[in-house]
């Protein structure tokens, strides 16, 4: 919670500052001030719209563009106090040192820097745009060494933070499933935030038609995550029509015999560790879809094979986590990442 309060302070005191800087450079280009109102007015409805999850109701194009518009926006008025931070630490030093160089002249220039600032933070804020609209892949190997039961080799993909709706469009996401059948997977793993808080009826049925269109062997399994809980819980039985397994502090054994257990997010509903650990049989390899931190302790008295969370995490390997990190702004760094994982003997 602290962290969240910390970083909403930043970001607003690094908005003013913003605002104030860039408003002294609008002056001296001697352009009416109502414009550059005008212009962060439009700015911030523009990304309240997008974050409250209008761009669900509109068409991906549309949708692709507020989301670019935001990020950028965003990078510039987040970015910029950092960089004028490191110019003032730079003119400090130099008039220390009493420099009046072409490098210390050039810092000290009243807009030339500024300028520059913004043409990188704009740079910055599209390379994070477009980062958020690739998928990346990562592997990891589970071993069976420890197990008395171990299944035969086994593929299976892992997705979360998907965020369909908000950061990624149903489209994209198709685009996403076709990725994932060329894989061939046995198992279909989604980890959590599929939809986006506010994702709406139509990209929702548009999204689980594209999940129809998955094929894995052994089936595809899903959890809830901490934005999209109260609508898998709402269309749970749409979720379960297209074909995948709920796991709601719920275990299943596959036909292979490898084990998944599915924690809830919602801590209003979610039941006790102790109870979803209950549900484990540590002479089988398990994969533990978690909504929160597990202990090393835990995880070595079960032997759980891997916790995933969709969130950021340290460490990925046999007995390890894997995940998606989620940052500012929001989740735009990896929008998607999907882990293709094998089960080795």
């Amino acid at each position: 919670m602290i962290e969240v309060v910390i970083a909403l302070c930043y970001a607003l005191g690094a908005w003013f500052y913003s605002i104030l800087r860039y408003y002294d450079l609008w002056k001296r280009g001697k352009v009416p001030v109502v414009f550059f109102a005008f212009l962060h007015v439009f700015s911030l409805i523009f990304v309240f719209l997008f974050e409250t999850g209008i761009s669900a109701m509109i068409s991906d194009e549309v949708s692709v563009i507020m989301h670019a518009y935001s990020v950028i926006y965003g990078s510039v008025m987040i970015l910029t106090p950092i960089l004028c931070f490191v110019r003032g630490i730079v003119r400090f030093i130099g008039k220390k040192a009493g420099c009046s160089g072409k490098i210390y002249r050039f810092f000290n220039h009243p807009t030339k820097l500024i300028l520059g600032f913004f043409v990188v933070t704009m740079c910055v804020g599209a390379v994070i745009f477009w980062k958020s609209r690739c998928i990346s892949w990562e592997g990891t190997v589970i071993l069976q060494e420890d197990k008395k039961e171990p299944v035969k080799d086994t593929s299976i993909v892992y997705i979360s933070n998907c965020f369909v709706g908000s950061d990624m469009t149903a489209h994209a996401f198709d685009s996403l499933v076709e990725k994932v059948n060329e894989k061939k997977p046995d198992v279909i793993l989604f980890g959590g935030n599929l939809f986006g808080r506010h994702t709406n009826e139509v990209t929702i049925d548009k999204t689980l038609a594209s999940i129809k269109k998955m094929k894995a062997a052994l089936g595809i399994y899903m959890v809830e995550g901490s934005a999209d809980s109260a609508l898998v819980e709402e269309k749970k039985e749409k979720i379960s029509g297209a074909g995948v397994h709920l796991l709601l502090d719920e275990s299943a054994v596959l036909h292979n015999g490898l084990q998944l257990v599915g924690c809830r997010a919602d801590g209003k509903t979610k039941k006790p560790m102790s109870y979803i650990l209950s549900l484990i049989n540590k002479e089988k390899p398990s994969i533990v879809l978690a909504g929160e931190t597990m202990e090393e302790k835990l995880k070595e008295e079960k032997k759980i094979s891997l916790v995933l969370y969709p969130k950021k995490i340290t460490d990925t390997g046999n007995g390890g986590t894997s995940g998606v990190n989620q940052m500012f702004p929001r989740n735009v760094l990896a929008s998607a990442k999907i882990n293709f994982m094998q089960i080795k003997k």
